[in-house]
């Protein structure tokens, strides 16, 4: 028996009987718990974003060393939902800068849309959050940002609500690439 397994025999017998503390996570890889608007770059953070890591928005970040998390989208509301009243969205998005400079992503932006299960027509919603994402990510940090709508569901039926994250400014003006920019989903019942 080496002198690592004793110590780890110890720790869980230790643990096992009440009689210890947690252990302290040596994984030197550091990865910020974000917050919004906010940085936090101290090693006792090492919990990932919740949500799933967005490759697609990875890539748009223009950022080998940007890593994007998508939390979302999120009804606010609690259900039922009726048609032609409109319900509260929101979609948090993280963004891990891994390397030793500030990245900035001021114009990053959020958009949604409602798109009907029956014949796929698509309706915008409202943004009603405009305070906006911060203006960098810190080197070897995380910063969130999260974007709020209403949406409205045209008629009784089934809809699926869709988010789209840009890092450009006006590229989600207009008619836009939905499947460059697609960051998520819900499936929707209106009465």
């Amino acid at each position: 028996m080496n002198a690592r397994t004793l110590t780890l025999s110890l720790a869980l017998g230790l643990a096992a009987c009440g009689g210890a503390e947690e252990p302290e996570d040596t994984n030197p890889e550091v990865t910020a718990q974000a917050t919004s608007g906010e940085e936090d770059t101290s090693e006792a953070s090492i919990t990932p974003p919740p949500g799933r890591m967005s490759e697609v928005l990875t890539a748009l970040a223009g950022d080998p060393l940007l890593t994007v998390y998508v939390d979302g989208p999120t009804l606010v509301d609690d259900g039922p939902y009726a048609s032609g009243e409109p319900v509260t969205v929101e979609t948090n998005v993280y963004v891990h800068n891994r390397g030793t400079q500030s990245a900035a992503i001021d114009q990053a932006q959020v958009k949604f849309a409602v798109y009907s299960s029956e014949d796929d027509s698509r309706v915008d919603c409202s943004s009603v959050d405009d305070t906006g994402p911060p203006e960098a990510v810190h080197d070897d940090s995380m910063v969130s940002f999260r974007g709020v709508a209403r949406c409205t569901f045209p008629a009784s039926g089934e809809y699926e609500v869709h988010t789209y994250v840009s890092f450009a400014a006006g590229e989600l003006d207009g008619d836009f690439d939905i499947e460059r920019h697609y960051a998520g989903r819900i499936e929707v019942e209106a009465q």
